[in-house]
């Protein structure tokens, strides 16, 4: 019995032997940076900072831009009176605005 827990040793000894030297042998040598380079780009939670660093590069530029001038209009109606609250008429007024917003002493 001895014996036979032997040779079925040594055969899965040669067995395993034979499939790595096949396993590395078909397979192109890989050098050490290679295999880092792998690793990080592999990597899930690097890639994730490496995301979020340039979306805030992105966010920078953008916050470095002056905002868009803007323009405004309001028509209505207006009532008019002296200075005794007497009623002088009605009539239409409006207005025109053009706002641009500086940021001081910058963003």
């Amino acid at each position: 019995m001895s014996n036979s827990f032997g040779i079925l040793k040594t055969l899965v000894h040669i067995i395993v032997a034979a499939f790595l030297v096949s396993a590395s042998y078909g397979a192109p040598e890989t050098t050490i940076d290679a295999l880092v380079a792998e690793a990080l780009a592999r990597n899930p939670e690097l890639n994730f900072y490496i995301a979020e660093i340039a979306a805030a590069r992105g966010e920078r530029r953008t916050a470095a831009q002056w905002s868009y001038p803007e323009l405004s209009t309001n028509i209505g109606g207006i009532h008019y009176n002296d200075l005794n609250g007497n009623s002088l008429g009605t009539g239409p007024a409006w207005s025109l605005s053009a706002t641009q917003r500086f940021e001081y002493p910058g963003r």
